[in-house]
């Protein structure tokens, strides 16, 4: 019998064994026989539709344990096959709102993270990047016609992709920017000349993708999973639209990763910082991380670092460069091209390291693109040498051109170190989730807090949310920790550690309100409220505040009015709310304040 179970619902004995637990929490739900599961996603439309989604669907066979040791979700029970051919949801209606079905009804990114990782451990893994060329080639798109900024990194590449993009813009230059996760529209992974596609043009070429790999679909070349549908849909729309420049954050990793199709043909390589994310699937050390990151880069095509690198991932960068003949070089810092002080349209002093790697991105895009414009092009000819990537020789000594200056003062990203008002409340918001990240955050606010002159007429308050699969306590150990420079997560060559003081944490889920939503995130992870009594218990461990100062919330909604009755409460001081630990908590709470992206 099948039915469903609604995250909100669990016993107060459940909460308390959770709560019991030691320093962390297991929840691990075991389906006996996971293949007789039918998945949410690939009912006919007769049926079913999919369901809402903040509804688990279990059957009679599940069993739930539980046990105080890290957090973990069985890969092999999460890893639904991809779906066949006679088995494949499709809505009723060939529009925009049609498409977003049909969309969602692909497998998630989180399944099919669950068999990459069970593919790890079991020492197989698909030609991924093989697989991606094969549907390239019976599409008929042809990726390698792109003139392409290619961008992987754990903190801060789609940062650099946004500087990127806004500087090749500013030059002239009909540019596509591929991103990912998107906060409130899916919409916003796709944009052109820095705005975000019209939901005409996205259902378009939505649907002529699909008719195209419907036609194509077999055992063999399966209708692809989420992730790898919509790189085939940015790649598609760029060729159709014929973008100039396109910029292409990478998904997970590099080497596997879906947007790795380019190979020589790609303009320019950037590799941001890498830090621990996803190391269920990329590996357990930062130089298990790095190789995977390398695996974008090709013989005789420019690549850059940056300087502020763990020294693992250095050098695993440098020597698989060595190896494939691959000229890489680290960004000269912003500070070496001029001496003026420049404006960055992105906050935060990380946003500077992010903003060096894509001025020298930009720079060798305009010098040697087939599609470039620019006057920078035929300065250069003859001096810049792409294949021995002489680049601080040539491109120091001309420095910060107009078009890179507007570029980089007019970028706009949002969820990563932005800030708005809403009903007299100061919101900071910005998407880390990674210690590395959360530290730049930590600084970030900090930089913000110490501006006050008189902190008495100031409320800070943490609004935050981390997925089951995080650590809470490595996030949240820089953000709240007094002693922040002793912090574990960080490399020396961060820059200076700094802590924040709150007088008051929120919990939520990312839910943003307690009604199911009817479009549902493709990777999205169902945290019953539970989870996040457990991340106030860690941060309670870690930061010494009072219990009435901590409080749960089952949906961002709810702890927004919570704040927002605060500042009706307290009219005498300001109110300023940090919003951190996932980029989907920062969409909720954009989609609540009605703030657009």
């Amino acid at each position: 019998m099948w039915g469903t179970v609604n995250p909100l619902h669990f016993s107060s004995s459940f909460s308390s064994a959770l709560l019991s637990s030691s320093s962390s929490l297991s929840i691990l739900l075991r389906c006996r026989y996971l293949s007789t599961i039918p998945s949410r996603s690939y009912l006919h439309p007769s049926r079913c539709s999919p369901p809402p989604s903040s509804l688990f669907a279990v059957s009679s066979t599940t069993t739930f344990l539980f046990a105080p040791v890290q957090t973990q979700i069985s890969a092999r029970m999460l890893a639904s096959p991809a779906p066949s051919v006679n088995s494949i949801y499709v809505a009723e209606t060939r529009d925009f709102e049609g498409a977003i079905k049909t969309l969602n009804s692909l497998q998630s990114n989180l399944n099919v993270l669950a068999a990459w990782e069970a593919d790890r451990r079991a020492h197989t893994s698909p030609d991924w990047v093989k697989i991606m060329n094969q549907y390239l080639d019976a599409l008929h798109i042809n990726a390698k016609e792109l003139s392409v900024v290619h961008v992987t990194g754990t903190k801060g590449k789609g940062s650099t992709c946004a500087f990127v993009e806004s500087i090749l813009r500013e030059a002239g230059h009909k540019t596509g920017l591929f991103t990912s996760p998107h906060l409130k529209d899916v919409r916003e992974r796709f944009r052109i000349n820095g705005e975000m596609v019209s939901k005409e043009l996205f259902s378009r070429y939505f649907w002529e993708l699909w008719d195209g790999l419907m036609a194509i679909r077999s055992d063999s070349l399966p209708i692809p999973a989420f992730f790898r549908f919509l790189t085939l849909l940015a790649l598609k729309m760029f060729e159709c639209e014929k973008i100039e420049a396109a910029v292409m954050e990478v998904g997970i990793g590099g080497r596997t990763d879906a947007t790795n199709v380019f190979s020589t043909s790609g303009c320019v390589v950037g590799i941001g910082s890498i830090g621990h994310d996803h190391m269920n699937v990329l590996g357990n050390t930062i130089r298990d991380i790095a190789r995977e990151k390398a695996g974008i880069m090709y013989t005789t095509v420019p690549a850059f670092t940056v300087s502020q690198q763990y020294s693992d991932a250095s050098e695993v960068l440098h020597s698989y460069a060595s190896t494939n003949t691959v000229p890489l070089k680290k960004c000269p810092d912003l500070e070496l091209y001029t001496k003026e002080s420049l404006r960055l349209g992105l906050q935060g002093e990380h946003q500077k390291m992010n903003a060096s790697l894509a001025v020298a991105l930009s720079n060798v895009w305009m010098a040697t693109s087939k599609n470039s414009k620019s006057s920078l092009k035929k300065q250069v000819e003859g001096i810049y040498d792409r294949q021995i990537n002489n680049y601080d020789d040539v491109f120091l000594k001309i420095g910060i051109t107009e078009e890179i200056r507007q570029g980089l003062v007019r970028c706009h990203w949002p969820g990563r170190a932005q800030s708005f008002v809403s009903k007299n409340v100061l919101f900071y918001l910005d998407g880390a989730h990674t210690s590395e990240s959360m530290q730049a955050c930590s600084n970030w606010f900090y930089d913000i807090q110490q501006q006050d002159t008189d902190k008495s007429n100031t409320l800070d308050i943490l609004l935050f949310h981390c997925g089951a699969g995080r650590d809470p306590k490595k996030l949240l150990f820089p953000l709240t920790s007094p002693s922040p420079s002793s912090s574990p997560s960080v490399s020396s060559s961060s820059s200076e550690k700094k802590g924040c003081l709150f007088d008051k944490a929120i919990f939520t889920t990312f839910n943003v309100s307690p009604q199911p939503a009817t479009l549902v995130r493709a990777n999205k992870a169902d945290d019953a409220p539970e989870w996040q009594l457990y991340v106030k218990k860690c941060v309670e461990e870690l930061y010494p505040l009072k219990q009435q100062d901590s409080e749960v919330f089952s949906c961002v909604s709810d702890g927004i009015n919570r704040i927002y009755q605060l500042a009706e409460n307290t009219p005498d001081k300001k109110i300023r709310v940090l919003v951190t630990g996932s980029l989907y908590l920062v969409g909720a709470v954009l989609q609540v304040c009605n703030v657009p992206v």
